[in-house]
């Protein structure tokens, strides 16, 4: 287990300066009611980075949303503000930066400047190849989507710029074969570039109104039969499997030290119950301290405490039992999962 002076030493933020998106993807559960964040979330952000940097380790910044590109000027500004404080205050800090986005606006020039910025890591989601992506991830406005955003994975991959974007791709009942022309286009396309790692799994029921349409399998066969196709093509997959259930791997949101700081200035513990009070666990302060609620903050985290793998792989799951919520996932939709001794 880890122990309180390594937990002292780590911080990961997963910041949204943006709970707006451009996208509607039919199984999104978020509301968009929160805009862009302001000044003084800004402002308190960087004092709380400010207020940690010098004593840490190890420091994650994973950028959400929403779509975080709608907040793109806000997430350089707080990079650039990370990387001075390390730059002046200590530079031994091992920082981490990352970004689950769309890829809609992922263009070379915000590539670029993201890169620089120590945002090296992304995660782009595709449902298919064009034909059922199309049909899945459309934007605010209904229309299809996959050619902007694999336009803007050709031009990523004709840099030299250092990066990775896993593609994660969700297979659902209806969409094997759609998913197939998909790998190969990755192959034939992007020629197999390390930098683009597949990350392959079932689609699953996030609560969107949408959920009980959508064509959600339980089946593994079809996921284990992409990735047996996507090593014949000589394709690299992400290397965490989450459907291996490994009592030394935790979801972040079981991590003391793990927090979802929203855009306005709220704290949460999970990326995909962001309106659920048990998820809302304090908040931002204008000096850059933060005023939680330890009870709650010490539930998302009992699996540290009594070792059992269920509440280490998805602390939401017993939560919600104990809070009779039904129609709990078997397994969590977030990828986020660490070792805790690596980190």
């Amino acid at each position: 287990m880890i122990c309180e002076e390594q937990i002292n030493q780590r911080l990961e933020l997963h910041i949204l300066p943006t709970e707006q998106c451009n996208f509607r993807c039919i199984y999104c559960n978020q509301h968009y009611e929160i805009k862009r964040m302001p000044a003084e979330v800004i402002n308190s952000t960087k004092k709380l980075l400010d207020n940690r940097i010098p004593t840490l380790s190890h420091l994650i910044i994973q950028w959400f949303g929403g779509e975080p590109l709608l907040g793109y000027g806000t997430v350089i500004d707080i990079m650039d503000h990370i990387n001075r404080r390390i730059i002046e205050t200590n530079p031994n800090v091992a920082l981490i930066g990352t970004m689950s986005t769309n890829g809609h606006l992922l263009n070379v020039e915000k590539l670029t400047a993201l890169t620089t910025a120590n945002v090296k890591k992304f995660q782009i989601s595709f449902d298919g190849d064009k034909d059922v992506h199309d049909l899945m991830r459309v934007t605010a406005g209904g229309k299809g989507t996959f050619d902007a955003i694999w336009g803007n994975m050709l031009r990523a991959q004709n840099t030299n710029l250092d990066f990775s974007i896993t593609l994660r791709l969700h297979v659902n009942k209806t969409n094997t074969e759609s998913m197939r022309r998909l790998v190969k286009r990755v192959k034939n396309e992007l020629y197999g570039d390390e930098r683009f790692p597949l990350f392959i799994r079932l689609l699953s029921r996030q609560g969107s109104a949408n959920e009980d349409n959508l064509p959600v399998s339980d089946d593994l066969k079809g996921v284990k039969e992409l990735k047996e196709y996507a090593k014949s093509l000589g394709l690299g997959l992400f290397g965490l499997d989450i459907y291996q259930k490994v009592p030394e791997y935790v979801c972040y949101a079981a991590k003391p030290y793990s927090f979802i700081l929203r855009a306005d200035g709220s704290i949460s513990k999970c990326t995909v119950s962001l309106y659920d009070d048990h998820n809302i666990v304090g908040k931002l302060n204008l000096d850059g301290t933060m005023t939680l609620d330890q009870a709650k903050v010490n539930r998302w985290s009992v699996g540290l405490f009594n070792g059992n793998k269920e509440d280490l792989a998805c602390p939401q799951k017993g939560i919600r039992k104990e809070l009779d919520i039904l129609r709990v996932e078997d397994i969590c939709p977030t990828t986020q999962k660490v070792k805790l001794r690596v980190i």
